[in-house]
């Protein structure tokens, strides 16, 4: 790869990525083409077939679920986000149950659903001369992504903001190119879809608003008729998105409220540099070989022009078909960072779905850049990291809730007591307990199903582990208590008294080990008899 500026050579190609004679084989030589498709099918029937059961956020979401539709604002005061997601759940529990697999499978379909838009938006950006191939790079990349493949098994919204990224991605393309009423109407749904869904996606919204706001700046108002309705079509899409944005303000007081009593106490507020490497890390499906392939792709994708079969030239006036994306992910960046610190709200690995469609496209713009060979050892490299990727994020242990459970239930054959400490592993093992046990949170002794943000911090600080060995003697009515132990969360700090006091009334003794290389969700299970 050379790092010339060919701005000014006139033997580069100066227009957008351009489909040469050798793009026939998109995907190479018919044997790696093949090879290709049929991994990327396997990958697809992936999502329906996740064996860890359903833990963490996911099954907060699934009792959210389970309520009746009134009593979703005030729930969600408490448990935090917006409402979208989970009425959209509540819709499909009424139709495919609430299984494992059922409930997983709508994220599985929106998941699917990705790839045949995004090779949409692939052929958008790409334009009439190299859309061909900017489409199926994005599709195959859409196909094999790890990070989609995890949150395509995943009864959460992430799958949905995903996929609602890209339809929004298309429609914002369509109405700029030729703003029609019905192009208008998808792109204010989707904006407002967004908004609904995942209060992070803000950031990807202004970021696209930003980018059209610069396209319509550009085309002067007294220019050549051309100008002139490109002016007026970045005008529409400006409106689109506004008119989005604004059915979101019937929200706001919740939000409101959110923020100013509970925040997001599960984590603290980030650095701008943690906002991006843990956003390229989990869109690359974790601290994998494959950031090393994608992020020099997404950098060619931006500033690449060809060059002969062997280099790839770099013009730092950027690619014109990349401007888009480019703006999106990196004005998402910055908000993001910014919001984290001005709120004092943490950003996780899960917030940074919102940015996979601008991260993806930006790196199927990128091996379009190559010709020839190099491009199939580029589709080659990306697509056989992402393979081994894919394989490690199928075969993760999310949760050790099934080991926790079986290990109980061996110790007695009637009706137990388990108490979750802290609070936050208690929805994975109320929803996959037996019914003869009886589930409780740390410190209220709630049933575990939710978790009750407001408060959370004073809550957990001021709670006296003795007076809540006391209350749980009390709720075990001689029954046995198991008191699981969730590693790695914040508030776990009075489980050791809670054990200590328990462990004062009774002997008790560890039945199951936190596993914590297994499981991102590990949990040490403590058994006490006769209280």
């Amino acid at each position: 790869m050379t790092t010339t500026d060919t701005s000014t050579d006139p033997a580069a190609p100066n227009g957008p990525t351009a489909d040469s004679p050798d793009d026939a084989a998109i995907l190479g030589p018919r044997a790696l083409a093949g090879a290709l498709i049929t991994v990327a099918a396997v990958a697809l029937a992936a999502r329906f077939a996740q064996p860890s059961p359903i833990w963490g956020r996911e099954a907060v979401d699934v009792a959210l679920a389970n309520l009746p539709l009134d009593r979703l604002p005030d729930a969600l005061r408490h448990a935090g986000g917006p409402p979208l997601w989970i009425v959209v759940l509540h819709g499909w529990e009424a139709v495919a149950g609430t299984g494992d697999a059922a409930l997983r499978a709508l994220s599985g379909m929106f998941s699917v659903a990705t790839i045949p838009v995004a090779w949409m938006l692939g052929r958008r950006l790409g334009g009439p001369r190299g859309g061909k191939s900017v489409g199926t790079y994005l599709a195959l990349l859409a196909a094999l992504s790890p990070c989609l493949l995890r949150y395509g098994s995943d009864a959460g919204p992430a799958s949905m903001v995903i996929l609602l990224t890209a339809l929004g991605a298309v429609f914002l393309l369509d109405v700029v190119a030729t703003p029609t009423p019905l192009r208008f109407i998808a792109l204010a749904l989707c904006t407002a879809g967004l908004l609904w869904t995942d209060y992070w996606t803000a950031t990807v919204v202004a970021g696209a608003a930003l980018a059209v706001g610069a396209v319509r700046r550009a085309s002067r108002s007294g220019g050549p008729a051309p100008d002139r309705l490109h002016r007026r079509a970045a005008t529409a899409a400006l409106a689109a998105i506004a008119a989005g944005a604004a059915t979101f303000a019937l929200w706001l007081p919740v939000l409101w409220f959110q923020l100013s009593k509970a925040g997001t106490p599960w984590g603290d507020r980030v650095r701008p540099a943690t906002v991006v490497t843990t956003a390229v890390m989990e869109l690359n499906g974790g601290p994998t070989l494959l950031v090393f392939v994608t992020v020099p792709l997404l950098v060619i994708g931006i500033f690449g022009r060809r060059g002969n079969e062997r280099s790839v030239n770099l013009d730092f006036h950027g690619n014109p078909d990349a401007r888009g994306p480019a703006a999106t992910l990196g004005v998402g960046f910055v908000l993001a960072a910014a919001l984290s610190l001005a709120t004092g709200t943490t950003f996780v690995s899960a917030d940074s779905v919102a940015y996979l469609v601008p991260y993806l496209s930006l790196v199927a713009l990128g091996v379009a850049r190559f010709t020839g060979r190099s491009r199939w050892v580029a589709i080659a490299a990306v697509s056989a990291i992402s393979i081994v990727t894919l394989s490690a994020a199928f075969g993760d242990a999310r949760s050790q809730v099934r080991p926790a459970l079986d290990a109980i239930a061996q110790t007695t054959d009637g009706p137990g007591l388990i108490v979750a400490c802290p609070d936050q592993v208690g929805p994975s093992l109320y929803r996959s307990a037996p019914r003869r046990f009886r589930v409780l949170r740390y410190p209220d002794l709630r049933p575990a199903d939710a978790i009750d943000w407001v408060g959370y911090d004073a809550r957990m600080a001021n709670a006296d582990p003795t007076s809540v060995a006391s209350e749980v003697r009390t709720a075990a009515a001689g029954r046995p208590v198991f008191v699981v132990i969730g590693r790695g969360y914040r508030g776990g700090g009075g489980c050791s008294g809670l054990i200590a006091a328990l462990g004062a009334q009774s002997a008790g003794r560890i039945i199951l080990e936190a596993d914590v290389d297994e499981y991102r969700e590990s949990m040490r299970v403590y058994e006490f008899r006769a209280l």
